[in-house]
């Protein structure tokens, strides 16, 4: 080695002994990406969660607005936010149990999913159906979103020239 010009003492110092077993790669998977929620975590600028006093007196509100609502929601809310006063932790509930929400409890999932409060998985957007979106959207603070979607759709049907579906398929919300 001594020919070559690399000098023994340096090579011995990097890498510990000459026949020295490499060290295993280290893993460069973040933690976080391991999670069962599947969305990425909040940045930490984000604001303070808010409490879930101002969380059930703006569902209330959401309701009035909608003409919706019933004793039966209004104690799922409070039973939901009495489980997770964060709400964003119901995001790493196993799948099974956010599935398993009662017919009362999903008005207030949705609600929470509209107005930005919890962001699920992509897992639970999948298997949930989610027909009363459509409605909730309207005058939500996703509604100019929705109206971008709903004009890009409406022009990419108008080029294609497929034919229309003949009408949205309607089902029980519960």
């Amino acid at each position: 080695m001594a020919e070559a010009g690399v000098d023994l003492a340096v090579m011995q110092h990097c890498s510990g002994t000459p026949t020295s077993t490499p060290q295993p790669a280290t893993s460069i998977w973040h933690q976080h990406m391991s999670r069962r929620n599947s969305m990425l975590p909040a940045h930490d600028y984000a604001p303070a969660p808010e409490t879930p006093a101002a969380i059930y007196a703006a569902y209330l509100v959401h309701l009035q607005r909608r003409h919706r609502g019933n004793t039966a929601y209004t104690q799922a809310a409070r039973s939901f936010l009495r489980r997770w006063p964060q709400v964003q932790a119901w995001a790493d509930v196993p799948l099974a149990r956010q599935l398993a929400a009662n017919c009362s409890t999903r008005p207030f999932v949705t609600f929470l999913m509209v107005s930005r409060r919890l962001r699920p998985g992509y897992d639970y957007l999948v298997c949930r159906k989610l027909s009363s979106l459509w409605h909730e959207l309207t005058d939500s603070c996703l509604q100019p979103d929705l109206d971008q979607f709903i004009s890009a759709a409406l022009d990419w049907d108008s080029r294609s020239g497929s034919p229309r579906p003949s009408g949205r398929r309607s089902s029980p919300d519960c």
